[in-house]
Parts: structure tokens; C-alpha cells; sequence
């Protein structure tokens, strides 16, 4: 299984795919999602079906956006399953969120995290797995007015305990779930802050106490440190993946692999990468993969396979 952070498919990256093809920014980490079974990233932009024009853009400074061949792009590289809850997918309005949804429908990639309203937003994917039932889930906690999915409005899922709680519940308890593994997509924290916020933490805690196995965080930009929790894995931001920005820090980032072991027990690894161009790609040499790592873990040095029973 492996795990990712933001992916941008707008802007300067949609230039280089033109010019390339539409894989390029992913052919350096194609050996990683070819051995999976599974593989997860949080697809930052809504997918646009006509000119930007004919859009009602949100009130907000940074609108994202992307077109069609992304998503194919992404379930050619081998994504298994995209987040949509975070605060650009409502940049082009409902009718962006839409077109969206009617694109990841028709390329037949999941996703999590958004709907046509509150109910579809709600939906947990469950997936078999070589016998591992799992469960994944996302939610947005950076918004602005407006993105919310409701009873009768398209939109992305917040931050709300009471129905986040009770979903991942939902996932490891009911008949419909009773999930082996269950991982959490959280869009959350502060921008280009290293350091978790004291909400993560307590939101964190509470998912795994809640049955969550796996959270994945995005929205920093950048990267911040993982911790293990009552046997439970929390990145609190795997930073960008697919990204644009310049910035020495944003251009760090990391590909976490979760192997399942007969044993009982799961195998972490951590690959970390470099964003050069909006294309990631394994660092080399040994002060860059120690650096990367001392950013994760926040301590002198790190070894990069980590051995964690299941939780199951």
C-alpha cells in the first residue's frame, strides 16, 4: 500500500504534461505504485469540463483547477483512490465539484471525501485486499463558506466529530464495514508550518481512539513529523507530491509504503523525495534522505523501515 500527499494537476504541471504526456510528473515514482495493491494521494484541484468563464469562482484568493487527462493520468500511474475533501475543490462552485465527480465516475477511480451532498460525501470505500478488508476515509478542516456538503448542496466533508467519529465507527463496527484496516485522509493544519498544530494532535488521537489505523495529512505544503499511537500511524503531513511551488521546503516530500505481514505484524517505509519541476523523484545521497528524515521523525536519525503490529 502506498500513501502520498498533494497532488496538483493545474497550473505549470498541466504545461509540462502537455508538452511530455500526461504521466511524465509521475515517472520516477511509478516502480512504487506498481507493486501496490493500493495507492492513495489527495487530488487537489476540481476537473473543469468547460472554460474557466463559465464557473462561479469562490470567494477566495488561489483557485485551482485542472482538466480530464489528469485523472486519467492518475489512474494510469496507478492510483487506486483520491481524496477530494480539502479547500480547493470547491474553487469553481458546485458546478466544478460536479464535473469532478461525473470525471472520477467515468475513469472509474474512487474517491472519498466529497459528493453530490452530504449522504455521497459521507461514503466510506471499502476494498479487498489479498483477504485485508479496508476502509478509507477523508475530510476537510480548511475551508471557507460555502464548501460544506449539506443535505441538499454538492460540497466536500468537514471536520465534524460527531459524523467523523461516528464513520470510522461505522467502518470498523458495522456489517456493511467491519474493516480490517481503516485509513483516514485528514486535510488539516497550517501552511507551510512543519510542526502539527495542537488540533491535529487532539483530532489525531481521538480518530485512532475512534478505530482509525492509518491517517495520511495534507494541506501544509510541507512536511511534518508522524507519530505512533496505540499502535496506529499518524503523518500529519506527507507535504506535496505533484506540486508547483518553489520553495525549498515545499519541494520536500515523502512516499509512505504500509506492507501487511502474515505475521500480524506491518512493515512501514518511508521513501523520501524531491519535488524538482512538479515531478518527485527519490533523493540521493545521504544528507538529503537525513534531512527529510529528521524533519519526520524530529529526532538525530532515523531508520527508514519501521515494524508496527496491526491493529487488528
Amino acid at each position: 500500500m502506498t500513501m502520498v500527499g498533494d497532488v496538483m494537476m493545474g497550473r505549470n504541471i498541466k504545461e509540462i504534461t502537455k508538452r511530455y504526456g500526461p504521466t511524465y510528473v509521475f515517472r520516477y515514482t511509478l516502480p512504487y505504485f506498481e507493486n501496490s495493491d493500493y495507492v492513495s494521494g489527495n487530488f487537489e484541484n476540481p476537473v473543469l469540463l468547460k472554460t474557466n468563464e463559465q464557473y462561479e469562482k469562490a470567494d477566495k484568493y488561489i483557485h485551482l483547477e485542472t482538466q480530464r487527462e489528469a485523472v486519467a493520468a492518475s489512474k494510469e500511474a496507478g492510483f487506486t483512490l483520491l481524496n477530494l475533501a480539502n479547500n480547493h475543490m470547491m474553487d469553481y462552485g458546485e458546478k466544478g465539484l460536479r464535473d469532478t465527480l461525473q470525471v472520477f465516475k467515468e475513469e472509474n477511480l474512487d474517491y472519498i471525501g466529497a459528493g453530490e451532498n452530504l449522504t455521497d460525501a459521507k461514503n466510506i470505500v471499502y476494498q479487498d485486499l489479498n483477504g485485508v478488508r479496508v476502509a478509507s476515509l477523508g475530510f476537510t478542516d480548511v475551508y471557507v463558506d460555502g464548501f460544506i456538503a449539506s443535505k441538499e448542496q454538492a460540497g466536500v466533508l468537514n471536520m465534524n466529530p460527531d459524523i467523523f467519529f461516528e464513520l470510522i465507527r461505522k467502518a470498523k463496527k458495522s456489517t456493511e464495514g467491519n474493516a480490517d484496516l481503516i485509513i483516514v485522509n485528514a486535510h488539516w493544519g497550517d501552511e507551510y508550518d512543519t510542526e502539527a498544530n495542537p488540533r491535529q494532535k487532539v483530532l489525531a488521537k481521538a480518530m485512532v481512539d475512534a478505530g482509525a489505523d492509518i491517517i495520511i495529512g495534507h494541506h501544509p505544503h510541507v512536511l511534518q513529523s508522524f507519530e505512533v499511537y496505540k499502535n496506529s500511524i499518524i503523518f500529519y503531513s506527507l507535504g506535496n507530491f505533484i506540486f508547483d511551488q518553489g520553495w525549498t521546503r515545499t519541494k520536500d516530500s515523502a512516499l509512505v509504503q504500509y506492507h501487511l505481514q502474515n505475521n500480524g505484524l506491518a512493515k512501514v517505509e518511508i521513501v523520501p523525495l524531491k519535488i524538482k519541476e512538479g515531478t518527485p523523484s527519490p533523493v540521493s545521497g545521504w544528507w538529503d534522505t537525513e534531512r527529510i528524515n529528521r524533519q519526520l521523525t524530529k529526532k538525530q536519525s532515523m531508520n527508514q523501515n519501521g515494524m508496527k503490529k496491526r491493529g487488528r
